[in-house]
């Protein structure tokens, strides 16, 4: 909340936060992966809500599309890696406005990076990610091997 509340007075960044919905409930990730080795009963801590936040990307994309028409700026950054936002950075460039892309290093398909200006940090490619994903893996492997091993000791 302290983050928020300091993001919401910085000058020159508007922080725009929509409503959060229950969307059911679904196994954790970790929770998955002792379920495979192991069968059981679920337990309340295997289960997270599932959370979607509504309504903050038309507030984000009519910004936009104000901010492009009043003239009241010549660049804009967004932080995002949601392709919602393609219909937005489109207009905003079609208005003679700098859109520059930050994901925060999440992947994002290539329509998002086609109508942004600059991507501000480094985009991981699919084969990229899917690399980082098989090393992870791997590494829960070798982490399982070792526990076991010790266990057996």
């Amino acid at each position: 909340m302290r983050l928020q509340n300091e993001l919401a007075s910085a000058p020159n960044l508007a922080l725009r936060m929509g409503d959060v919905r229950i969307g059911g409930w679904q196994v954790r990730e970790s929770a998955m992966d002792k379920l495979t080795r192991a069968p059981r009963a679920l337990t309340a801590n295997d289960l997270k809500p599932n959370l979607r936040q509504k309504g903050v990307d038309i507030r984000i994309g009519l910004d936009i599309a104000r901010l492009s028409l009043n003239d009241t700026v010549r660049s804009l950054v967004v932080v995002t890696a949601d392709t919602d936002f393609v219909p937005a950075f489109k207009f905003a460039r079609r208005e003679g406005i700098k859109v520059y892309l930050d994901s925060l290093g999440k992947r994002v398909l290539p329509a998002l990076i086609e109508h942004s200006d600059l991507r501000l940090s480094e985009i991981p490619t699919h084969d990229e990610v899917k690399r980082e994903r098989q090393r992870r893996r791997r590494q829960r492997v070798r982490e399982r091997r070792e526990t076991s091993a010790t266990e057996a000791e």
